[in-house]
């Protein structure tokens, strides 16, 4: 099918061009974003904040053994 009438069907169906090849290929899942929001920003930014690394390793250690529970 030439391009030209896949711009003109898109263009009938208010549809992006990326509509005709959906499904088409390797599908790739999009990797998961861990959610961060309201305080947790805080403190995320807080901890990127502290400049002695060992501390922030420090952090990061007691954050991950305290979720375990």
């Amino acid at each position: 099918m030439p391009v030209t009438m896949l711009v003109r069907a898109a263009a009938a169906l208010n549809a992006p061009m990326s509509f005709f090849f959906e499904e088409v290929g390797p599908q790739i899942d999009e990797p998961e974003q861990p959610f961060i929001s309201g305080n947790n920003i805080v403190i995320a930014q807080a901890l990127g904040n502290i400049e002695d690394r060992k501390v922030r390793a420090a952090f990061r250690t007691l954050i991950r053994a305290l979720a375990e529970r």
